[in-house]
């Protein structure tokens, strides 16, 4: 049974923060949009450009491994 109130409280309490950032994000938009817009295209670039990095890091290494060294 407190199981279940808990549940309960938790699932308000995240129903809550959710409109939270949702009320965030629209008044952003609505009173700063053109930087809101330039800062998510930044922000999305930036997390692209991270995972390619990330991929061609494990990918340099796997070929690193791979290498067969003659001396």
């Amino acid at each position: 049974m407190v199981n279940k109130i808990k549940a309960i409280f938790a699932a308000i309490g995240s129903i809550g923060v959710l409109m939270f950032v949702v009320s965030c994000f629209l008044w952003i938009f609505t009173n700063y949009p053109g930087p809101a817009i330039e800062f998510f295209i930044v922000s999305w670039f930036a997390y692209w450009g991270y995972k390619a990095y990330k991929y061609f890091l494990v990918k340099f290494e796997k070929d690193s491994k791979d290498e067969q060294i003659n001396s």
